[in-house]
């Protein structure tokens, strides 16, 4: 192949990095490089995500991606890397038709060159397949999957939110799958990730197994992700993932200090410091809890305004409130965790926020001033970085919060009102000063880079009432967890993150428990959207009414008072007469005395229904009553004051004409979506605390099929999807937690069909309790606390064949790795050596057991940035190679900028290892420490992999990228770091070096770049999971990536692209000398010379010996070739020379052969260093008799009756015995041998 023009330099220097300014981009976005080249060109996909694939044995590509269109699909295809368009299967659905969301596909290829695939149906399943290729024809057609497919598992799926599976495969074609999983049957980590793992296997028979079934294998509290597996030295596991242990964390929380939070203190004090809950449950406190895992959380708790009254009356706030200074201490003046002792700042007051660019000071009061907490989050967020962009900042306040500079910030508001002085004004949280104070906050957050968390009190009034709305102040909570929206609702907001307003803060609002939520109605009879729903979108949802073909028309029976002084009156009544068969309803409007309302009705059987200023409230509009019996009524309407201000009207419907008929979904009312155009979506939603249960609805879809969507959503995870003209019922589980249901009809560009609507109805969703709610409360701050510290790169080692093979006797095939303690209800991990020797159960002596975990979970990374997409691979001599993405040190941020990260662990320095119950000490195994690869130097970098070569060497491959600046747009490159020359002592390579310290050679070099994405991947690389394709099999290496185009052709938005990099890095060729044909013809007993050149294009060290062979010929040939015109068979090639090569070649004689041949001639030339280097020549080579087979000597006798056609042995020869002189007696030949007029007896 021809060489890169980036050929890696084989100077000494330690690394190489190619310069900017030798980049040459083309239109198309990559590089303008004769050794790219596409390999599949618009692959009938116009939208693929998170593409994976692998390169088997037959240098054939195996692809893997998601079809992210309106229905999201998994699709395969096979593809050869010779030629251009060489597919040979065009994308193939793997699995069902999926309704969800798919998300995090995998691929390996085992000996046989099969395909394993896992993904996962987001949040809900993982899901596993095996397939052969080579059960299809291959004729570039999609495959017959039907047939292709051996294996199809679910892998996990019910209770739990599961995701980002990852597969290895073992020598006996055994796959090992891991992935992530909150499912914890105990309920021991609140909802938290765990990585679990099974185990696989397809024999030669067709039988598939599970040999090791879901075991956890990181049974701790904290947030875990990204997991990568690969196969260790004896088929051990080797799993790397990304965990918050190790991290640190950093929270202040501004309570609301007004009169109306005595449970809010009491409970939040439980949650951080440990204590009894109002639910009557002992919860033993956030910070004890993570401290046993191992995050250390530093927090200090604001009393708004300095109201210490709850804290100094609550035991659960005891301690934080003597820590704090018993209510004599506002902010500290040191930031907490500089020792490992000081990492609490107790209960605090709080008498100056931040507010309209000053300081407002907030003296203690029991409302106003102590419900600030608006203001309040922007001071803590100013207090890290101000509006001048100083960190750590310095707002106006005399006095400023000090966060640690490497921790994670969050700032927890816990508020029942509204955020600028509460609610207490009569106007429902929504003045000016709310949505400025909360704008100002939000700018502050996000600017800051603190996740703000707000926590929803309950108010003493009701969910609907004016006075408080719960509703508006869980509103402004919403906007400033992620940005402001134009709706007033608890609805997910649309972020566009086009400006700091309207960038996701990336926080969540929680939910205090209350029975708010009690009177949710999901069947909608009440003819409107109650307590709990949310619509958002270009047109809202509203409830629309049965249309049994009746028009209603209305008839007014009475009709009495008015506004205030119009007319005034102390007491006003009417009198009417209900008709039989229908229903008055008494709409009664209320000025704002509600307490000088009252009214009596007088029944048609002489009783009175009274009602006073108890059953309506200030500015109350809607029906109070109804009445059904048919008969006289008498209404009085009283107002105690005698300025009037209240109404009444008693009205009833009747059927005034009839239409043709059509019913909502059940009963009288259905939630249908709103009037959207082509491009928009609509949106219902509802958020509350469900217990672990199942949601169930019933929807009727009226759309253009396969267009126009009907989607439902869990928590931002599409869950299903409906389309065209369908109706039925849909239940998922869901489990302890707070949840958002989310309902969208979503309409493509262009075409309407059907009624272009969508209705939902019946909705059954499993409401929580109010210990539930505390539980799922507490449950989600831990989850966040736990979840949003830095993470950091985990490793264990299991031995899955220790186990299978030496169980024991309690352990059965199919079984978990991991138990559960039956006293404790702890889990347990087989722990242990590869082999321990026990005492047998029935005492028939010593035998042996095998262990699961041969090293149990070990830190490798230890810093305050951020350590993400770990990758793990295991060479030849076992050692261990990890990469990952690190955050630079000065930034601790998970979207800040990032850097590529090599580590290598030799376990053998380790001893007989013994399951390492603490993980590795690190200095003991790491040949080369935690270091940052300096070719990764842009902005981010992010999705790395680590391969090796057979010469030695190791490969590394990632992507970077940068924003655009005023010189230069966003690029996204692909790059390919080579690691060689390890630097040895005493035959092996010294511990606790870096990675320049451990190698001579470490070559970078760009790949490819773009302006548009590298396999999906750009800016932080956070959205793409997709890592090269790469083969590295000296001499040849080969990078595979997709993009828009490969071509210098514009790119097109539906196009989609597989590039192909390759080089040779041994290149050496047979040439034909000048004239010499490239196809021989001899004749029997003929020979030739066939004069070649061997080119040394470019040869390892400049030099080296190879060896010449040849091979193809039929028996009785003589072939011989070498060099140097004496056919030696080594010569010694220098790289930019040539060296002459001959072949002499001798056909067999008519003795030997008796037909015409054609065959092919292979001469290879061979280096004596590396067999993988290695060149040929092909040549045609005719054998052909001018003459007669049949008559070899031409005697005219043929062949099957001449007795002697090449002379015979033995005797002499005379004229009287051989006439004809031929070597052969005249007796052993035909009668005439001298062909005369007369036989030979004459």
């Amino acid at each position: 192949m021809v060489a890169s023009v980036f050929a890696p330099s084989m100077s000494t220097d330690p690394s190489f990095l190619e310069p900017v300014e030798s980049r040459h981009d083309t239109a198309n976005n990559t590089l303008n490089d004769s050794s790219t080249q596409t390999l599949m060109s618009s692959l009938n996909t116009s939208n693929p995500v998170e593409v994976t694939g692998v390169m088997d044995n037959q240098s054939r590509v195996h692809l893997v991606w998601i079809e992210n269109g309106s229905q999201p699909l998994l699709q395969y295809a096979l593809i050869a890397t010779t030629g251009v368009d060489a597919v040979l299967i065009s994308n193939t659905l793997i699995g069902s038709n999926s309704s969800s969301a798919i998300s995090s596909p995998s691929l390996v290829v085992d000996s046989n060159n099969r395909a394993h695939i896992v993904w996962a149906i987001t949040d809900l399943e993982i899901l596993y397949t095996l397939i052969d290729p080579a059960l299809d024809d291959r004729d570039g057609d999609s495959g017959d999957i039907a047939n292709m497919t051996l294996v199809s598992y679910t892998v996990a799926d019910g209770t739990g939110v599961r995701d980002d599976p990852d597969i290895a495969i073992d020598s006996y074609d055994g796959a090992h799958v891991v992935w992530v999983d909150t499912y914890d049957s105990q309920g021991l980590y609140f909802g938290t990730p765990l990585i679990y793992y099974t185990m696989l296997t397809y024999d030669s028979s067709g039988n598939f197994s599970v040999q090791i079934n879901n075991s956890i294998i990181t049974p701790a509290l904290g947030f875990k992700g990204n997991p990568a597996i690969s196969m260790g030295a004896n088929n051990t596991v080797i799993v790397v993932w990304e965990d918050t242990r190790g991290s640190l964390v950093e929270y202040v929380a501004l309570l609301d200090s007004s009169g109306s939070m005595t449970a809010e203190w009491e409970d939040i004090c439980a949650v951080f410091y440990g204590g009894n809950l109002t639910s009557g449950e002992y919860f033993q406190g956030v910070k004890p809890l993570l401290e046993q895992a191992s995050i250390t959380v530093l927090e200090t708790l604001y009393a708004i305004s300095g109201q210490m009254s709850h804290a100094a009356t609550h035991k659960n706030c005891e301690d934080g409130y003597i820590i704090g200074g018993s209510g004599s201490e506002g902010p500290r003046t040191s930031y907490l965790g500089q020792n490992s002792s000081d990492t609490t700042g107790g209960i605090r007051t709080l008498d100056a926020v931040m507010y309209n660019n000053s300081s407002l000071t907030i003296p203690p009061d029991w409302g106003y001033n102590s419900e600030m907490w608006g203001p309040g989050s922007t001071w803590a967020c100013l207090s890290w970085r101000d509006n001048s962009g100083m960190t750590p900042g310095n707002p106006a306040t005399a006095a400023d919060h000090k966060w640690n500079p490497n921790a994670t910030k969050l700032v927890i508001p816990v508020s029942d009102e509204g955020p600028y002085g509460g609610s207490g004004n009569g106007y429902q949280a929504q003045e000016a000063n709310d949505y400025q104070s909360i704008s100002e906050a939000h700018d502050a957050c996000v600017s800051a880079g603190i996740i703000p968390i707000p926590v929803a009190g309950t108010t003493s009034y009701g969910a609907s009432t004016i006075w408080a709305n719960d509703t508006h102040v869980r509103s402004h909570m919403m906007d400033l967890a992620q940005c402001a929206s134009n709706t007033t609702g608890i609805q997910d907001r649309t972020c566009d993150d086009s400006a700091v307003n309207t960038t996701d803060a990336e926080g969540d609002m929680f939910l205090y428990p209350t029975d708010n939520m009690a009177n949710f109605e999901g069947d909608f009879e009440s003819g409107y959207l109650t307590n709990g729903w949310g619509v958002s979108g270009t047109s809202m949802w509203y409830v629309e009414a049965a249309n049994n073909g009746n028009v209603y028309s209305q008839a007014n029976l009475c009709d009495i008072g008015g506004t205030t002084n119009n007319p005034s009156f102390y007491s006003v009544s009417c009198n009417y007469t209900q008709p039989a068969g229908v229903t008055a309803d008494l709409t009664v409007t209320v000025d704002n005395w509600a307490s000088e309302f009252s009214m009596d009705v007088i029944l048609p059987d002489g009783t009175v229904a009274s009602f006073n200023s108890s059953t309506v409230y200030n500015y109350y509009n809607g029906v109070l009553v109804s009445f059904t019996g048919a008969g006289n009524y008498t209404i009085y309407l009283n107002d105690t004051y005698g300025d009037g201000g209240t109404s009444v009207s008693a009205d009833y419907s009747y059927v005034s004409s009839s239409n043709p008929p059509s019913t909502p979904i059940s009963g009288a009312y259905s939630a249908r979506s709103g009037d959207i155009s082509d491009g928009d979506n609509t949106n219902l939603e509802f958020t509350g605390v469900l217990s672990n249960g199942t949601v169930t609805f019933a929807y009727n879809v009226s759309s253009e099929a396969n267009y126009d969507f009907l989607t439902f959503s869990i928590d931002g995870a599409q869950i299903a999807q409906w389309s065209g003209s369908q109706s039925g019922n849909f239940s998922t589980p869901v489990s302890l937690g707070q949840h958002t249901l989310k309902w969208a009809y979503v309409k493509d560009g262009s075409v309407s069909a059907g009624s272009d609507a969508v209705w939902i109805d019946d909705v059954v969703v499993p409401l929580a309790n109010y210990t539930e709610e505390m539980q799922a409360l507490v449950q989600s701050i831990i989850a966040l606390t736990s979840g949003t510290g830095s993470t950091e790169t985990f490793l264990t080692v299991l031995n899955p064949y220790s186990l299978l093979n030496n169980p024991r006797t309690t352990w059965r095939p199919g079984d978990s790795a991991t138990s559960i303690d039956p006293d404790t209800g702890q889990y347990v991990e087989d722990i242990g050596p590869a082999l321990d020797y026990v005492w047998q159960e029935d005492g028939s002596g010593w035998g042996t057991i095998g262990h699961f975990v041969l090293v149990n979970d070990t830190r490798l990374t230890n810093g305050h940035g951020w350590s993400s997409s770990p990758d793990v691979n295991v060479d030849d001599d076992g050692n261990i190679h990890v990469v990952w993405v690190d955050g630079r040190s000065t930034i601790p941020s998970k979207v800040g900028p990032s850097q590529l990260h090599y580590m290598q662990i030799d376990l053998d320095r380790a001893g007989a290892l013994d399951g390492e119950a603490d993980g590795l000490e690190m200095s003991q195994v790491a040949v080369v420490t935690d270091s940052a690869v300096i070719g990764s130097d842009m902005t981010w970098g992010s999705n790395p992999r680590v391969d090796f070569d057979n010469d030695g060497s190791i490969h590394i491959t990632w992507f970077e990228s940068m924003s655009g600046t005023g010189d230069e747009n966003s690029r996204v490159e692909l790059r390919w770091t080579r690691i060689v020359s390890p630097q040895l002592e005493d035959g092996e390579m010294p511990l606790g070096r870096t990675l320049e310290q451990a190698y001579g050679v470490i070559n970078t070099r760009i790949i490819a770049t773009s302006t548009d994405n590298l396999m999906g991947v750009f800016g932080t690389g956070l959205d793409s999971s997709s890592q090269p394709i790469v083969n590295f099999d000296w001499p040849d290496r080969e990078i595979i990536w997709t993009t828009p185009d490969c071509s210098e052709t514009s790119s097109s938005a539906d196009r989609w692209d597989v590039c192909m990099w390759s080089e040779n890095v041994y290149n050496m060729v047979i040439e034909l000398a000048p004239a010499q044909p490239d196809e021989i013809t001899l004749g029997p007993g003929e020979s030739t010379n066939v004069e070649m050149m061997l080119r040394g294009i470019r040869v390892s060290g400049g030099s080296d010996i190879v060896i010449t062979d040849a091979h193809g010929a039929p028996d009785d040939w003589f072939v011989d070739v070498g060099f140097s015109k004496s056919y030696q068979s080594t010569t010694t090639l220098i790289e930019g020379t040539t060296s002459d090569l001959d072949l002499f070649l001798r056909a067999p004689s008519l003795q030997e052969v008796n037909d015409d041949q054609t065959f092919h001639l292979t001469v290879t030339v061979t280096s004596s260093t590396k067999a993988e280097a290695t060149t040929s020549k092909t040549i045609l080579v005719n054998l052909v008799n001018e003459a007669d087979w049949n008559d070899d000597d031409g005697d005219g006798v043929t062949d099957d009756e001449d007795d002697c056609q090449f002379g015979e042995t033995g005797w002499t020869s005379d004229i009287d015995t051989d006439h004809d002189g031929d070597g052969c007696r005249d007796a052993t030949e035909d009668l005439n041998d001298d062909n005369d007029a007369y036989p030979d007896a004459y």
